[in-house]
């Protein structure tokens, strides 16, 4: 076993109290490559959904929770905890909750639950702003906690998390791209 000098086990600069130790990963350079949580990976050929590694099918790869999806063929759909991959009827498709619904002739309309409703529904004609289309993925949260705030759709304590691109990560696994 290797001993390690005790100035790596010490808290490092930069990686917030941490006492664990760095790892080298041979053949992938540092300029291409991302971490995943403590692993690290390849961002060309691979994405990093929920702490795990997965190959790309394709270069419009996006997460859709642990799961992979092509954003031109696929919408990935419902909320952030309960995610749908559905294969996209056409480009004018959009999610309305866990379905999709034809942007050009149907809205998504919030009223008791998401519903999808002809355009020319009260609903859709009360809810339409001019040269914005409206799209509503999912309903969005009251954050009611003490010291919560809104993060994509759900709620999350700043003293416990960060944001990051609308998900919530612990502090040290936030990083810029």
């Amino acid at each position: 076993m290797l001993a390690l000098p005790a100035s790596i086990l010490e808290p490092q600069p930069g990686r917030l109290g941490s006492t664990t130790p760095a790892s080298v990963t041979q053949g992938l350079s540092e300029k291409v490559s991302k971490c995943c949580d403590l692993k690290v990976y390849n961002p060309i050929n691979e994405i990093c959904c929920q702490s795990t590694i997965i190959s790309k099918r394709g270069p419009m790869a996006e997460c859709c929770g642990k799961d992979v999806f092509d954003k031109d063929k696929q919408l990935c759909c419902g909320p952030a905890d309960n995610k749908t991959i559905l294969v996209r009827n056409s480009r004018h498709h959009e999610c309305c909750g866990h379905s999709q619904y034809d942007t050009e002739t149907q809205c998504c309309c919030s009223n008791e639950k998401l519903e999808i409703q002809s355009k020319d529904s009260s609903c859709c004609v009360r809810n339409f702003t001019p040269g914005v289309e409206k799209q509503i993925t999912e309903l969005q949260p009251n954050c009611t906690e003490p010291n919560t705030h809104l993060c994509g759709s759900s709620c999350y304590n700043p003293k416990e998390s960060q944001c990051c691109e609308r998900n919530q990560k612990p502090h040290w696994f936030c990083a810029s791209v």
